[in-house]
């Protein structure tokens, strides 16, 4: 599992045991819908994840790098990535991040940002799969229940290309 929320706006956090990177977005991908895509390769910086993933049709044939842009947060929010998970053709992936603003706190001196989390794929067999990221909202990370409206899940199909 990966956890952030203590990197710099416009930087990314060291890459995770898994090889997940989580970069927090200002002013860079405002409008951009919450998303996912399949790239070719995963981009090293901020600027770049953002324009390979605005390329993005999607879906690169035999990409091998999971992109996903979340929801806009605020400056103390926080996000945790679980485990990708295979079912057959399908690849899931549930990421929690806290909602200061859903739960009504105050907020002083806000810097609103947007978590961006790239996720090497692994090898797999050639042939069409569908990736389905959910955004969750939660209290507090690790809660077992989402706060009311605050789950979107989005889908992606792909084409791997190892034979």
């Amino acid at each position: 599992m990966l956890t952030g929320g203590a990197a710099p706006p416009g930087q990314c956090l060291p890459a995770g045991p898994d090889g997940a990177r989580l970069c927090r977005l200002r002013d860079l991908a405002p409008d951009l819908a919450v998303g996912v895509a399949v790239l070719a390769v995963c981009p090293e910086t901020p600027a770049d994840a953002v324009a390979a993933y605005r390329a993005a049709p999607g879906a690169a044939p035999g990409g091998a790098c999971l992109a996903t842009l979340g929801p806009l947060l605020d400056g103390p929010d926080e996000v945790a990535a679980g485990h990708l998970r295979r079912d057959g053709a399908v690849l899931r992936l549930t990421i929690e991040h806290t909602s200061v603003r859903r739960l009504g706190r105050d907020l002083l001196r806000n810097l609103p940002w947007r978590p961006l989390l790239m996720l090497a794929l692994p090898p797999l067999p050639r042939g069409d799969y569908r990736l389905a990221v959910t955004w969750r909202a939660v209290a507090a990370l690790g809660d077992d229940a989402a706060l009311a409206g605050g789950t979107q899940t989005v889908v992606a199909g792909f084409v791997a290309g190892h034979a």
